[in-house]
């Protein structure tokens, strides 16, 4: 049996623990203002007091990618769609799938907790800490109580009588998840709306969005929606939502104006689908993702295609200076299929670039796993991976279920464990503050500067076609070995920098009040030190260097440093900045392990 060596786990807090006082009563006005993106002159925190201030360089391109990753079934959980997240906050992800609740028992095995509708999403609706359970097959919310039970909670009645998918996400930026339901069809007889409910500060929902009849394209009837995504691909704070829509429908891309208040713009943004003979795709599900290590989120929409119809897309987010809008990269190499269904992406062999699961549901074809090669070109990697002959599923979902630090995969009714191999990762646990953001963080994004190349992750509720991935973002690294800079953008538009995380942890960051932050715009930068030195008596810029910023060879008004993080233990008691930092040692082991079935109703994960 081969163990990896247990990793740092470093929870980086960044709770309000200390409130700074305004001197007058117009500066104490400042802690209402509305928080806004602006990630200028934003500077960390190091995650421990033993890291390096400087690390030099990074390195300026990810490292040659040799060694390949390989998946082993090691249990059989159940069929339909699959939703990861860890109910009862135990530090393992959990998973719902073939309508039970799987309780991970330290990576080593799952025990069947309860029976739990099929097909749902998790999501903590308020903000308790403990994550919550939406069945969109049936439209049920159901509300845990600590993790120990779920209880149904009372929803709008919804014009809505069949659904494939939905999405989570704080659409209008008040600090609590709301719900983005697709409708679907009763084919032939019956289409059905997608709906927005609203989230009424975690007691309750209120519908405050339909989708509305399209006569031009539909000749009256809702589109048949599939898959439901969300993403805030044009990085203006706030979440968007893509349907893909099945029967020859274009998608929408409902781009949020604020507030949750949309509108279809698929068609300026390039991202209907692709177009044969008057007609669009039958989509079933996409997935946001960056696929070209630029910084940028870009999409892949997946289609059922019979023969000469339009197929999938890469679809690339040109960012700001294109206007966000999206250029068609074509297939990419993902081979013709003809029932391909539910996309689902991460880096599975932690090279640093998004790959590609796409399943299949006709008999005679088969799921694919497709490398990203880094260049806009995949390549079919099922077998060499360990998972050819896969048969006909909706159901696909990354996560690090055993915390070695790669991507495990449930699919076709079976649980894969990734073998691994030598290179590096990192994964970042982001936590809401439960008031101005989400518990969940749902939304947010992280990226790593790498030189030359810009890794992007964002925490999603919903994927492809009604699935859920980890909500622990996962970031391989290749052949990187030295620290990384997190630069973190909150939902509604906050953000920070993290200086030098060890690579190969777990880094949990808590979202919080700022030390230094006078003016409450989430920045420590020179317009703090402007609000900060109007005060009687407070000294110089060298002054707030020594009370709130760290010591740099030259320091302008303008790029103010945030605190250094740094914590002092004196007489064993703790000067507690509003950064806190714990510095942990888990349960981390690497485990082989092999298929031996389910006995008893527990999927044994046993050792080789």
């Amino acid at each position: 049996m081969k163990v990896v060596k247990p990793k740092n786990k470093v929870v980086v807090s960044h709770a309000a623990e200390a409130v700074v006082e305004l001197s007058n009563s117009s500066k104490k006005e400042l802690w209402r203002n509305m928080l806004r993106r602006d990630t200028a002159n934003t500077i960390g925190i190091h995650p421990s007091p033993f890291v390096a201030l400087a690390v030099g360089l990074l390195a300026a391109f990810l490292p040659a990618r040799t060694v390949a990753a390989t998946f082993q079934a090691v249990a059989a959980p159940g069929g339909a769609k699959v939703a990861w997240g860890d109910y009862n906050n135990d530090g393992w992800v959990d998973f719902q799938a073939g309508g039970t609740l799987w309780r991970n028992n330290g990576g080593f095995t799952f025990i069947p907790e309860r029976s739990l509708e099929a097909s749902g999403l998790w999501g903590d609706y308020n903000n308790d800490g403990w994550l919550d359970y939406y069945a969109y097959n049936n439209q049920q919310l159901f509300r845990s109580q600590s993790g120990n039970s779920f209880v149904l909670t009372t929803l709008p009645s919804l014009p809505v009588q069949a659904s494939r998918g939905a999405s989570w996400g704080d659409f209008n930026n008040d600090g609590f998840l709301d719900l983005y339901t697709g409708g679907y069809e009763n084919y032939p007889d019956a289409y059905y709306s997608d709906v927005i409910l609203q989230n009424n500060q975690g007691t309750s929902f209120s519908q405050t969005w339909m989708q509305p009849n399209d006569a031009i394209v539909t000749s009256g009837r809702p589109r048949p929606g599939r898959g439901v995504t969300s993403a805030d691909f044009d990085r203006d704070g706030d979440l968007d939502v893509y349907v893909s829509n099945y029967r020859l429908e274009p998608n929408q891309l409902h781009v949020n104006g604020g507030n949750g208040i949309f509108s279809d713009q698929a068609a300026t943004r390039g991202v209907q689908g692709g177009r044969w003979g008057g007609t669009w795709g039958h989509a079933i599900g996409a997935a946001w993702g960056d696929f070209n290590n630029d910084g940028e989120i870009d999409l892949f929409a997946g289609h059922f295609a019979h023969p000469g119809q339009p197929e999938s897309q890469f679809l690339r987010n040109r960012g700001a200076a294109g206007g966000y809008t999206f250029e068609d990269m074509g297939q990419g190499g993902v081979g013709w299929q003809e029932s391909y269904a539910s996309p689902v992406v991460g880096d599975y062999d932690n090279d640093g670039y998004l790959d590609l699961y796409f399943t299949a549901v006709y008999s005679g074809d088969h799921p694919r796993l497709y490398r990203n090669n880094g260049d806009w070109s995949f390549t079919d990697v099922t077998s060499i991976a360990g998972l050819a002959g896969l048969g006909v599923t909706y159901q696909a979902g990354f996560a690090d279920y055993d915390n070695d630090g790669d991507l495990d995969l449930v699919t076709e009714g079976k649980l894969f464990q990734n073998q691994g191999n030598n290179n590096h990762w990192l994964k970042v646990k982001l936590v809401g503050d439960g008031q101005s953001i989400n518990r969940d963080a749902v939304g947010a994004q992280v990226r790593i500067d790498l030189g030359n190349h810009t890794l992007l992750r964002q925490v999603e509720f919903g994927t492809g076609e009604g699935n859920q991935n980890e909500s622990t973002l996962h970031f391989g690294l290749g052949g990187h070995t030295a620290p990384v800079d997190l630069e973190i953008f909150w939902p509604g538009g906050a953000s920070q920098v993290l200086f030098d995380l060890p690579v190969d942890q777990l880094s949990t960051v808590e979202f919080g009040l700022m030390l230094g932050d006078f003016d409450i715009d989430n920045q420590v930068d020179g317009n703090d030190f402007l609000v900060w030195q109007s005060n009687p008596g407070v000294g110089s810029l060298a002054d707030w260097q020594t009370n709130y910023g760290m010591s740099l060879p030259s320091v302008v008004v303008d790029a103010v440093p945030e605190p250094s993080g740094f914590v002092l233990i004196v007489g064993c008691h703790l000067l507690v900045f509003i950064y806190r930092k714990r510095l942990l040692s888990p349960d981390m082991s690497r485990r082989d392990l092999f298929y031996t079935g389910v006995d008893s109703g527990v999927m044994s994960l046993l050792p080789k």
